[in-house]
């Protein structure tokens, strides 16, 4: 299984080292095992549990919110129910998230599609249309 040094993942991730100590002591990351300098040697599935808190962070939820899906997880049929709450709620927070992202997209885009209409008009000496017109 391939390994990494501490500095590697922070760079892969783009968790700072600090953080990536932070987690394991949380226990979010498990198994880091030690060199014989003492220096922490990660892996493939530290890799890919880091992947997976990247995106449950970027998808909006709180340390504490993945603290519990972690640990629902090594009793999946203890609490299946609590880890589909949490992770319907993300999707839920994501989607509206999404929702508002595209109505400010099509925001931006009838301002772009005025603007060009105006720097249309400008090069050719016409008239501006009403931002209305641009629809």
């Amino acid at each position: 299984m391939k390994q990494y040094s501490i500095r590697v993942i922070s760079e892969i991730t783009q968790f700072p080292a600090s953080t990536l100590r932070y987690y394991e002591k949380l226990g979010l990351l498990k198994g880091v095992e030690r060199d014989k300098n003492g220096l922490r040697i990660y892996n493939e599935v530290h890799l890919q549990q880091l992947t997976s808190i990247k995106c449950f962070k970027d998808c909006g939820m709180s340390l504490g919110e993945i603290c519990k899906f972690y640990k629902y997880e090594n009793d999946l049929e203890g609490n299946i129910e609590e880890i589909l709450d949490l992770i319907l709620n993300s999707e839920k927070e994501l989607t509206d998230r999404i929702g508002e992202m595209q109505e400010q997209l099509l925001h931006i885009q009838h301002k772009v599609r005025y603007y060009q209409g105006i720097k249309h008009a400008i090069v050719h000496h016409e008239k501006w249309g009403r931002f209305e017109d641009y629809a």
